[in-house]
């Protein structure tokens, strides 16, 4: 059990309630104090007693704010910063607003005006400005430092957390901690963009899992959407579950979901992905290259041998998740012969697929072994099939081979 998920449910057992009736304004005074090594009686000295600002650093009064602002003023901390600090809470729930529509400028915004704070809230804030611009390196090593710290977390901080902590599992192809992550987090009586964004995530982790139960996800996450007036993120969630209809060969599901979209884009590069995954060159030749995003239209020039596409693939890859581009799949189409793809799936295709959860590409790596050469394909399926010991095939139901022998 992650720590973010034990101390989640902890608290539920216990019924622990960490109080944030005051804010984060008790935490930030007490790690500036430590950092100058003051004193509890130095810093309150003729201010307020020793008790009253002890209570104040453990957030169990609240404080006067005439009495506040003298003390952050010995901390070297302005008017304008104690009033960002009183509106911290705030702050993060419109962060996680621009983290939904990718307002990134609000997020610069937050990370700036608050900089110089010491206090676990306004790390979170900065752990969401590095996961909304794909910085995984700093995002993680945040990500650390907090988990250091999740006992000490109102409930508030430690739900947002845990929140985020998911989606960084999440661009790191670490789909169980993801969902370990979320499992416990309440969000009732929390803000709406909250749990706008914990239902996009569980979503989205069933998508990147395949589990069966993902349409239901989408269904009631879609409610949320529209009844606040995310559209936009409606087409987007749309547009993840059509791909999750072809990778399960639901044709009737994908033909109604595509006959209403309205976004062409969308629209062009479902087509071409489904026109992928039922070997339909022809259809796949025809699809338009301006209205397909940057997936559909990277499988399109590989599949149609475009030795300058799959060069600019190669030179260009991500190095950051995004459900909707997957770079270890684009890797596997670009390899050029049977053996190389074989080797690839049972030495490293499988192996990921399964330790993190990833059920479609479980299911594809068989499927291509099944397509193989008969020479080695039912040794490799019996290694697969222990692998992954989730999907059954019977060689006997595949009779098309993509390969020559």
């Amino acid at each position: 059990m992650s720590s973010i998920k034990g101390e989640l449910h902890s608290r539920i057992i216990r019924r622990k309630i960490h109080d944030d009736k005051y804010g984060i304004v008790g935490v930030e005074i007490k790690n500036r104090r430590k950092i100058k090594s003051q004193t509890l009686e130095a810093l309150s000295l003729n201010v307020c007693s020793k008790s009253y600002l002890c209570k104040i650093e453990k957030n169990k009064i609240d404080p006067n704010k005439a009495f506040l602002r003298e003390i952050c003023s010995r901390l070297e901390l302005s008017d304008d910063k104690v009033d960002f600090l009183f509106d911290l809470r705030d702050v993060v729930i419109q962060t996680i607003k621009a983290f939904i529509v990718d307002d990134e400028n609000y997020i610069a915004y937050a990370v700036e005006h608050g900089r110089g704070f010491k206090n676990y809230r306004y790390t979170i804030i900065k752990f969401i400005h590095y996961l909304s611009i794909k910085d995984l390196s700093a995002a993680s090593r945040i990500h650390r430092e907090l988990l250091k710290i999740v006992t000490n977390m109102s409930d508030f901080d430690l739900n947002i957390f845990a929140l985020f902590s998911s989606i960084l599992s999440l661009y790191k192809f670490e789909f169980k901690n993801a969902l370990d992550d979320i499992e416990y987090m309440d969000v009732y009586g929390m803000d709406n963009n909250i749990e706008v964004l914990k239902k996009i995530v569980d979503f989205e982790i069933r998508y990147a899992m395949n589990t069966y139960d993902a349409p239901m996800y989408y269904m009631e996450l879609k409610r949320i959407l529209f009844d606040i007036g995310y559209y936009p993120l409606i087409n987007k969630m749309e547009y993840l579950l059509g791909i999750f209809f072809i990778r399960n060969s639901c044709d009737y599901s994908l033909e109604a979901l595509m006959d209403k979209m309205s976004d062409k884009k969308l629209y062009e590069s479902l087509k071409c992905f489904n026109a992928f995954m039922n070997n339909d060159v022809v259809t796949l030749a025809d699809c338009n290259d301006s209205y397909l995003n940057e997936f559909a239209l990277a499988i399109k020039k590989i599949v149609m041998q475009d030795e300058k596409a799959i060069m600019y693939v190669k030179a260009n890859k991500r190095d950051y998740y995004r459900l909707d581009y997957d770079q270890e799949f684009l890797d596997y189409l670009m390899l050029e012969n049977a053996s190389r793809r074989y080797d690839f799936i049972i030495n490293d295709g499988i192996p990921k697929a399964s330790s993190r959860g990833d059920g479609f590409l479980e299911k594809f790596y068989i499927y291509e072994l099944t397509r193989m050469p008969k020479i080695c394909r039912n040794r490799s399926l019996f290694r697969a099939h222990r692998m992954v010991n989730t999907f059954k095939v019977e060689i006997g139901d595949y009779d098309e081979e993509r390969y020559e022998e």
